[in-house]
C-alpha cells in the first residue's frame, strides 16, 4: 500500500528547479532549451503556474501525466514533474493524494 508519505519519500527523487531554470535561460542545445521552457509553463491553465520542478520515478511521472500534471517523461533521460504547489509537503498535494486513493482502492 502506497501512502502519500511513501510517494513523497520514494517516488519523488530530487529537486530540479535550479537545473531547469538554468537550462531554460540558455541551454547549449535548442531541443533541451525548448523542453526546459515547456516545463516552466503550465499548458492548460494560466491559474496554475509551475512553481517547482522535481525529478520523479517513471511510475510517478506516468501517474501525474494521466492526471493532467505537467510532466516531461524524457528531459535528458529524466522524468521531470512541473509542480504547481509550493509551501506544503508533496505528500499534501491533492494530486498525490488522488494517486494514492486510486491505487489503493
Amino acid at each position: 500500500m502506497k501512502t502519500p508519505q511513501f510517494i513523497a519519500e520514494h517516488e519523488v527523487l530530487c529537486y530540479a528547479s535550479t537545473l531547469i531554470l538554468t537550462i531554460a535561460e540558455g541551454s547549449p542545445t535548442a531541443e533541451l532549451f525548448n523542453q526546459a521552457c515547456l516545463l516552466c509553463e503550465h499548458p492548460t491553465s494560466e491559474e496554475h503556474d509551475i512553481l517547482e520542478h522535481w525529478i520523479v520515478t517513471d511510475w510517478l511521472a506516468k501517474k501525474l501525466a494521466a492526471r493532467g500534471e505537467t510532466v516531461d517523461e524524457d528531459f535528458a533521460g529524466l522524468p521531470i514533474w512541473g509542480r504547481t504547489n509550493h509551501g506544503q509537503g508533496i505528500e499534501e498535494d491533492d494530486v498525490i493524494i488522488e494517486i494514492c486513493d486510486a491505487i489503493n482502492a
